[in-house]
């Protein structure tokens, strides 16, 4: 047997609760498990926008349709030629707002939709000026979690580019206003699925974009949004987590499992790859052990409650991509569906920056893969099981992928011995054995006793081998055997004298017959008869004699 030790080559984290923008996503661990496929696989829709325009006092817009009870509403207001600051409408909440006086004003509100929603909305502002208003209506998990503020509405000095984050969201709304000349608003990064340009009527001073990332995109991914102006500006983005925090630093440990249902800071899961094409492919593995290092902070965690699982990720990629195939981060069914390979207890003692071998289970082995990538995905109980608590349950982990790793035991293949033996091994005691003896075998084997066994001897075996106990034996000699064994008593045998038999044996008389004029002589003791039937004739030939007594 051979050993082998796999370090950690890559590690992912996922967390769909905490946001990387403001520290604290509007998502709580309870409302990601009561709306699993929404907030992972939905996420945030845009359902409807529309714009208005005017130099007027009290802007306001129509929704084309009316929202959608429980729905998000965002809007967008710019003002052209002034800082001043607006009423918002009735149940509508205010969040960000920024601007230059006697040049331009930003802000940006929100309200959730109520069951008999108003199409139209109107701001209160007594003073007339050049004001653009955008309303968007939005679906999905917005219909559940609030948006939060990502970048606070900043004035910015000469500028023609800015960027915008993107990691930790599903769906952001970024906005300028300019003091005039904005001639080319685009994105031109490449980590966002969809980019939809919103509605003004005043292009060349307010511009506002929907960005809607990917759900597998890295962490820490940005797009820059570029445009053309000469101008100072103002900018700020809102929008809806959760997202892909990844803490990476040494000295942070990477929180794996769920906080408290009421918590917007931990809903994670970690991805691990080892790579094991090392390993013989004729080999055979004898055993998978995993060994994880906790985190590097003192006091260190471990659930009280819940196990910490590894899940075979059979070989799936968990490097981040632009798509929405989730590599790490897995609903409750989905977990269900792996290969479970190795857990470690709740409640275990645990101490910080200490590596601990889990349990593993049978399947590990046939999880290892021994042309390519072993991946893994951390994840606990709770998290299978949809499972969340008025306690955290949730473990500490290193944030180094070298500091895991993946002890596999495996063997070479065994030697098989072929039919081509030509030795006969010696059986000391057989039990229900047939034998058959060959017509060509020469010599018939000497049996003592037999237990009903059965074995067949081949017809080219040149050794017989001794067999010590025989009962109820069932021997055929063929025909063609030229020794004839010895038989020492014999019961009824009735023998049969061929025609052609040359002697008889045990006859007292003697008779000659009288042929080929030989002499005979015939001799008849005393009191003797020699009767002749029916019409004999005696011929005697030369020198022939009867005698017969005196009588």
């Amino acid at each position: 047997m051979t050993t082998s030790v796999f370090y950690g080559a890559e590690k992912r984290l996922v967390d769909f609760i905490s946001d990387e923008g403001a520290g604290n996503g509007p998502l709580t661990v309870k409302q990601l498990y009561d709306n699993l496929n929404t907030a992972i696989d939905t996420g945030v829709t845009l359902v409807q926008q529309i714009n208005n325009s005017a130099t007027s006092t009290n802007p306001n817009a129509t929704f084309t349709n009316t929202p959608t009870n429980g729905n998000a509403m965002i809007a967008i207001l710019c003002r052209a030629a002034d800082n001043v600051a607006s009423t918002g409408p009735a149940g509508w909440v205010q969040l960000t707002a920024q601007g230059s006086a006697g040049s331009r004003r930003l802000e940006i509100w929100w309200k959730r939709a109520g069951a008999s929603e108003a199409k139209l909305h109107t701001w209160t502002n007594a003073t007339s000026a050049l004001w653009d208003l955008t309303m968007i209506e939005y679906g999905g998990i917005a219909a559940t979690i609030d948006p939060v503020v990502v970048i606070g509405a900043t004035n910015v000095t000469t500028n023609t580019t800015t960027t915008f984050a993107q990691s930790g969201f599903l769906s952001t709304i970024c906005a300028v206003a300019t003091g005039g000349a904005v001639t080319n608003f685009t994105n031109t990064g490449t980590n966002i699925e969809t980019v939809t340009d919103l509605p003004f009527t005043t292009t060349g001073r307010f511009r506002a974009m929907n960005l809607d990332p990917w759900t597998n995109r890295e962490s820490g991914q940005t797009n820059t949004i570029s445009w053309t102006t000469s101008r100072a500006f103002t900018r700020a983005q809102v929008g809806w987590n959760p997202g892909t925090l990844d803490n990476d630093g040494t000295n942070l440990d990477n929180y794996v499992g769920n906080q408290t249902q009421t918590s917007q800071t931990i809903g994670a899961q970690m991805g691990f790859r080892f790579d094991t094409s090392a390993l013989p492919n004729n080999d055979t593995i004898d055993t998978a052990t995993i060994s994880i290092r906790t985190g590097p902070s003192a006091g260190s965690v471990w659930p009280a409650n819940s196990a910490v699982n590894a899940y075979s990720l059979a070989a799936a990629s968990i490097t981040a991509s632009n798509s929405n195939t989730r590599a790490v981060w897995k609903k409750p069914s989905e977990l269900a569906a792996l290969t479970k390979v190795a857990s470690r207890a709740a409640g275990a003692s645990t101490s910080a920056g200490t590596v601990y071998t889990w349990t593993s289970e049978s399947a590990f082995t046939g999880q290892v893969n021994k042309t390519g990538d072993t991946t893994i995905l951390i994840a606990t109980a709770d998290q299978q099981a949809g499972t969340y608590r008025a306690t955290g349950e949730f473990c500490a982990l290193d944030p180094t992928a070298a500091n895991h790793y993946l002890t596999v035991v495996h063997s070479p293949p065994v030697s098989t011995v072929t039919a081509t033996v030509t030795v006969t091994p010696t059986v000391s005691d057989i039990v229900a054995y047939l034998r058959t003896i060959a017509a060509t075998l020469t010599v018939t084997p000497v049996i003592a006793t037999v237990i009903a066994y059965l074995r067949t001897i081949t017809a080219d075996l040149a050794v017989t081998p001794t067999i010590t106990t025989v009962q109820a034996y069932l021997r055929t000699i063929a025909t063609t055997l030229t020794a004839t064994p010895a038989v020492a008593a014999a019961v009824t045998v009735l023998r049969t004298i061929t025609a052609t038999l040359t002697g008889t044996g045990s006859i007292t008389a003697t008779f000659q017959p009288f042929s080929a004029q030989v002499a005979r002589i015939v001799r008849l003791a005393g009191r003797s008869t020699l009767k002749l039937t029916q019409i004999v004739t005696a011929r005697l030939g030369g020198r022939s004699t009867i005698r017969a007594p005196k009588e």
